[in-house]
């Protein structure tokens, strides 16, 4: 599992600043010993992500991962079967060469049409699970940012930067916390409310039944 987080840091780095103005009568609540104008507040990514962090990104990376890494497997099944049959004709040609048989174009043909189905089909995977990957690490990033953004409303910043940026921060305006309960509440609200519609579902399945 560490190892996908490291990945997921990784990407978020290219993201190195995340800007946020609030509004300036947004209502926001001045938070003891922060300026209203210009003040920032500080992220750390790596404990939004880690074991300790948010249930609600932890277990969305977790379920997707396995879901692409099913995805994958699938269609290695296939590439599999390809590069088989690929090298059976090789073979075949390569010992109708020594038998001093003559290739004819057709065989060629073939032969160089399966190479090039195998390569286009190879390369078509590597770009699709990368696009799901980084379509991931999107999906992160943009909760991160929402739940980054509500808490610095209500607490009266201007901007938040991730924590790795600076060479030091005072640990006061770190909003980390706040953000993981953020995200893992609305994560608690959606579970609830797909349980409550999947009971509802099922109690009208059963009053249509009797």
């Amino acid at each position: 599992m560490k190892s996908l987080y490291t990945s997921f840091f990784a990407v978020l780095s290219l993201f190195a600043l995340v800007n946020i103005s609030c509004a300036e009568n947004s209502g926001a609540v001045k938070a003891p010993g922060v300026k209203q104008q210009g003040a920032i507040a500080t992220i750390e990514f790596s404990k939004i992500m880690d074991q300790d962090g948010s249930q609600a990104l932890s277990d969305e990376w977790r379920d997707e991962i396995k879901r692409i890494q099913g995805e994958a497997e699938k269609q290695q099944g296939s590439l599999a079967s390809l590069q088989k049959n690929l090298e059976k004709t090789q073979k075949e040609l390569e010992a109708k060469e020594k038998e001093g048989k003559k290739i004819t174009e057709d065989e060629q043909k073939a032969f160089l049409g399966m190479y090039q189905e195998l390569q286009m089909k190879t390369n078509g995977l590597q770009k699709g699970l990368e696009a799901q990957f980084m379509k991931l690490q999107q999906d992160m990033k943009t909760k991160i940012d929402a739940a980054a953004k509500t808490i610095a409303t209500k607490k009266g910043y201007e901007y938040v930067m991730p924590k790795e940026v600076f060479v030091y921060s005072n640990p006061v305006h770190d909003i980390t916390k706040e953000v993981v309960a953020e995200l893992n509440n609305k994560y608690a609200a959606e579970k609830r409310a797909k349980k409550m519609t999947a009971s509802e579902a099922g109690s009208k399945t059963s009053k249509t039944n009797v």
